[in-house]
């Protein structure tokens, strides 16, 4: 499971660099096996997105954290997400994109 859903989160970024082209910067900081690690970023939107096999932590495989970067004071996520055992690919890619459209608010 954690291959096709790596594999899914992977092709949705590409979508999303493609669609929002110079308007959100995508930095990819790690993708080694088990590991996948990128910020997706705007003027108004900080975000992490981090694809991991292995590890303790409150997810399965999927996190997904946006910061609001106008903020002046210490920081809270304004949207997270975590996918859970039960979750497919599909319901992996519909918490993205609650979280993409964060991000892309106002751009």
């Amino acid at each position: 499971m954690y291959g096709e859903i790596y594999s899914s989160v992977k092709r949705w970024l590409q979508e999303i660099s493609q669609k929002y082209q110079g308007k959100v910067k995508i930095t990819v900081k790690n993708d080694s096996p088990g590991h996948f690690w990128a910020d997706v970023d705007t003027d108004r939107c900080f975000g992490e997105l981090i694809v991991s096999e292995s590890g303790f932590r409150p997810y399965r495989y999927v996190s997904f954290t946006v910061l609001d970067s106008r903020a002046d004071t210490a920081q809270q996520p304004v949207f997270v997400y975590f996918d859970s055992e039960k979750d497919t690919p599909g319901d992996v890619l519909r918490g993205l994109d609650k979280g993409i459209a964060f991000i892309i608010t106002d751009i």
